[in-house]
C-alpha cells in the first residue's frame, strides 16, 4: 500500500522558510516535509520518538540547529550510503540478481561479492590481473565478467571458481557482458560485437567495422537487444540493434552528438541510452526514433539503469547521481557524498540499488519511492458551501483522489464516512500539482470532517490525515 505523505505546518508553505527561534519539537505521529528551496531554523530542533523530519536537501536545516530526539531524521530524498569494499582501486560494474546477492568488479581483475545486501563485501579470486569493466549474472550460481585484452570469465558456484573463456579476441577490451539466461550472451568492446549461444563454451564475432567502438551491450530477450557506442574520428553516437540474437544488426538514426556509454531497456519499447556531454536519450518505439532529453549536466554519464516507464538513475563523473521520476522528461541531482567518477548503477528492485566507483566506492540506495507526496490538504467555508484544497509534490501511478465526509455531530450514531465525490490524478508528475473539489451540499448539521482516498492505478490507497470544519 502507497503511503501519503503530509507536512503538518501547512501555512508555512507559500514561503520559503520558517523561523521556530528558540525550538521545534516534531512529536509521535507527526511529519515535518521541508521540500527543495524551503528552510527551516531553529536553536534546537527536538523529533521524538515517532515523528519524522525529513529535507529534500541538506540546506532545508540551518547548520547551527541542535538536531535531537529519538525520532527520524532524513536529509536528502533519497539515501546513498557508502559501503565497506576493502578495497581502493576502481570498481567499474556491478550486478545484482536480487536485493541481498551481487557482484562487482574493477582493476587488477578484482571481483567482489556480497550475500547480505552489501553489509559484507568479499573478494574473490578471479585469475586475471586484467582489469575487468562488465559483470552480468542469470542467477546466484551462475555469472560472466570481461575486460581487457579479450578477458571473458564465468562462474557456475557464485564466484568461488572462475574459469576463462575463450573470447577469440587476445588485444581488444571488452567493455560490456550481458546475459538473458544461461546460454544466450553477448560481449561488445573496441569494433566488436561477441555472441553465444551455449554458456561461451564458444564466441561468435559479429559486426567488425573498425569505425564503430561499443561501449554497452543490452538485450531485453534471447532475440531483441541493442549496442552502443561512437564512432571514431567522430563525436557521432552510434546505437545498433538486432532481432534476431546478435546475428545481424542494423544501425539506428538519432540526434546524439556525443558518445554513448550505457544503454538499458524495460521491454522491447521503452529504453535509454547516455553518454559524454551529458546525453541522454530515449526511445518509446524500440528504437526507431530516438528523442533528445533535457539534461541538467554536461558530466560524462557513464550508466543508466531504469526500474519502470518512470522511475530510473543516470550516474557519472564527480560523483553525479540522477533521478527521474517521470521517464527522463525531468531528473534531478542526487547527493552521493563522493567527488570521484561513478561507473555503473543497478537496481535489483525498486527500493534497493548500488553504484560503484574510483577508489573502492560502493553506495547503496535505499531508496522509497512516494508514489503521491500530498504536501497540504486545507478546507475553508465560502457561505453555505465547503472549498477543499489539496497539492502535491510529486506522483507516481495516482488514479486520483475520492473525497469523503463525515458529520461529527451524528458520527457517534454513524461514524461511516460518505463518498461525496473523485478527483482525477495526474498520474505521474514531478513537479507540484494543485486540485480543489466544492462540497455544495454540506447538509444535516454544521460541523464536518473531511479526508482525501488517495487511490493508485493498482488499487491499493491510502487516506489522509483530516480536516474539520463548521458552518455557521
Amino acid at each position: 500500500m502507497k503511503k501519503i505523505r503530509v507536512t503538518i505546518i501547512l501555512i508555512f508553505l507559500q514561503l520559503t522558510g520558517i523561523n521556530a527561534q528558540e525550538s521545534l519539537t516534531l512529536n509521535n505521529g507527526t511529519e515535518l516535509y521541508l521540500p527543495l528551496g524551503t528552510s527551516i531554523c531553529a536553536e534546537n530542533i527536538i523529533v521524538n520518538s515517532g515523528a519524522k523530519l525529513i529535507a529534500d536537501d541538506s540546506s532545508g536545516i540551518c547548520s547551527s540547529a541542535n538536531l535531537s530526539g529519538d525520532g527520524i531524521i532524513q536529509i536528502g530524498s533519497s539515501e546513498w550510503i557508502a559501503q565497506t569494499s576493502g578495497v581502493d582501486l576502481g570498481l567499474f560494474s556491478v550486478d545484482f540478481i536480487n536485493s541481498n546477492v551481487g557482484w562487482a568488479v574493477g582493476s587488477v581483475g578484482t571481483i567482489l561479492n556480497t550475500t547480505s545486501s552489501g553489509t559484507d563485501w568479499n573478494g574473490q579470486i578471479s585469475g586475471t590481473t586484467n582489469l575487468l569493466k562488465g559483470v552480468s549474472f542469470v542467477d546466484e550460481n551462475i555469472g560472466w565478467a570481461c575486460g581487457l585484452n579479450g578477458t571473458i570469465l564465468k562462474t557456475t558456484n557464485g564466484g568461488s571458481n572462475w574459469s576463462v573463456q575463450t573470447s577469440g579476441t587476445s588485444s581488444h577490451e571488452m567493455n560490456s557482458i550481458n546475459f538473458t539466461d544461461v546460454n544466450s550472451g553477448w560481449a561488445c568492446g573496441d569494433y566488436k560485437i561477441l555472441r553465444t549461444t551455449n554458456g561461451g563454451t564458444s564466441w561468435i564475432h559479429y559486426d567488425s567495422d573498425f569505425s564503430h567502438e561499443y561501449k554497452s551491450v543490452f538485450f531485453i530477450s534471447s532475440s531483441i537487444g541493442w549496442a552502443v557506442g561512437g564512432i571514431n574520428g567522430t563525436t557521432n553516437s552510434l546505437i545498433k540493434k538486432s532481432t534476431d540474437g546478435g546475428a545481424t544488426w542494423v544501425e539506428q538514426s538519432n540526434s546524439g552528438n556525443h558518445w554513448l556509454y550505457s544503454v538499458h531497456f524495460i521491454d522491447p519499447n521503452n529504453g535509454w541510452a547516455v553518454g559524454t556531454g551529458g546525453l541522454m536519450l530515449k526511445t518509446t518505439d524500440g528504437g526507431s526514433n530516438w528523442l533528445l532529453q533535457s539534461s541538467v549536466t554536461g558530466n560524462f554519464l557513464r550508466s543508466v539503469f531504469f526500474i519502470d516507464p518512470f522511475q530510473g538513475w543516470a550516474v557519472g563523473e564527480s560523483g553525479l547521481v540522477l533521478h527521474t521520476q517521470d521517464g527522463g522528461a525531468n531528473w534531478t541531482v542526487q547527493s552521493s557524498g563522493v567527488s570521484h567518477n561513478l561507473y555503473s548503477v543497478v537496481f535489483p528492485s525498486e527500493n534497493h540499488g548500488w553504484t560503484v566507483g574510483d577508489l573502492g566506492t560502493i553506495l547503496k540506495s535505499s531508496y522509497v519511492p512516494l508514489p503521491v507526496e500530498l504536501v497540504s490538504f486545507s478546507a475553508f467555508k465560502n457561505d453555505q458551501t465547503v472549498n477543499l484544497a489539496w497539492q502535491t509534490a510529486t506522483e507516481q501511478n495516482n488514479y486520483g483522489f475520492e473525497i469523503e465526509r463525515q458529520n461529527k455531530e451524528s458520527r457517534i450514531q454513524n461514524p461511516e464516512w460518505e463518498k461525496i465525490g473523485f478527483v482525477e490524478g495526474h498520474g505521474n508528475s514531478s513537479s507540484p500539482k494543485s486540485y480543489s473539489y466544492i462540497d455544495r451540499n454540506p447538509v444535516g448539521g454544521s460541523k464536518f470532517s473531511y479526508r482525501l482516498k488517495q487511490i493508485d492505478t493498482d488499487g491499493t490507497f491510502e487516506y489522509s490525515e483530516i480536516v474539520e470544519i463548521e458552518l455557521s
